[in-house]
């Protein structure tokens, strides 16, 4: 993925980019919210796993402090639409700040 600059991320690329990071579980790293928003709403590891390496990014990300924020949304098993806010980190990395049921947001 190219650097930041004066550039936009498509919601196409992003979804791409997440999608490509995230085939590799050593990439993703969750933080102490998005584990215990995982909790509050009894959502496990691997589905976000699966909303990171199957869903789509609908809206164009944010640039922030040099890295891109993404929404990846899924829609799961049962109808309820999912969704992780990542940052698209250096070193092949994604960042889950969050985790979140989008059908109650």
């Amino acid at each position: 993925m190219r650097r930041p600059g004066r550039w936009r991320l498509s919601p196409k690329a992003a979804t791409q980019e997440i999608r490509r990071r995230a085939a590799t579980s050593a990439n993703v790293l969750l933080t102490q919210h998005a584990q215990e928003q995982m909790a509050d709403r009894d959502i496990i590891a691997a589905e976000v796993f699966r909303i990171l390496r199957e869903g789509q990014v609908f809206e164009t990300p944010v640039l922030e402090a040099g890295e891109w924020k993404a929404i990846m949304e899924l829609r799961m098993p049962g109808g309820r639409d999912a969704a992780t806010v990542t940052v698209l980190a250096g070193n092949e990395r994604l960042l889950v700040v969050t985790v979140m049921w989008k059908d109650l947001s």
